[in-house]
């Protein structure tokens, strides 16, 4: 029941956000504006002569011809937008593949060790009659060390695969940014 977006997909929706401010940030800054204004000086001269100026007003600011660099900006902007948006769907596709091939991963490797620890355990049985049949009848040793060497090369198989298993789920996990809450939940 996985679901949740990437962290990747997440930084892209968040850089999208960030670019529309940009554009309304850029626009702003040629639309009229209206303000005031206050400055106090004190001059280091003399301090007991009071040397000391305020100055004020109210200001307003209209751009009225710029040679085209506000409406050159604001596309800058808006392009930069359409491709923060665009790399939101790249994102999506790449993590929908991502979760697909962890899922995938993760079936093959269940349906794997259920083989090979299948075949294990045939084989312990057959080491283990192997072994009783030495003692019994002085049967031939090579055979046992064949299937005991056989034995472990299929364990090993089986860790081989239950890693496999364990990293796809804890990839999938970290894929849609449950990996941190599944281990707080151990702990």
């Amino acid at each position: 029941s996985f679901g949740n977006s990437s962290f990747d997909v997440e930084i892209a929706k968040s850089e999208y956000k960030e670019s529309i401010e940009d554009i309304t940030i850029t626009k702003s800054e040629y639309r009229p504006q209206l303000g005031i204004s206050a400055r106090f000086t004190r001059y280091d001269i003399d301090d007991d002569l009071g040397d000391e100026d305020v100055r004020g007003g109210i200001y307003f600011s209209y751009p009225i011809f710029d040679f085209g660099r506000s409406s050159a900006r604001v596309a800058g902007s808006k392009a930069k937008s359409r491709a923060a948006k665009s790399s939101i769907d790249v994102e999506i596709k790449r993590d929908i593949n991502q979760e697909a091939e962890y899922i995938s991963i993760l079936e093959s490797s269940i349906r794997s060790r259920e083989q090979i620890y299948q075949a294990f355990i045939d084989t312990q049985k057959q080491r283990i009659i192997i072994s009783k049949r030495i003692e019994v009848s002085g049967f031939v040793a090579p055979t046992l060390a064949e299937t005991a060497t056989q034995e472990i090369v299929q364990l090993q198989s089986l860790l081989e695969t239950e890693n496999s298993l364990l990293g796809s789920y804890f990839g999938l996990l970290h894929q849609n940014q449950e990996l941190i809450s599944r281990v707080l939940m151990v702990f």
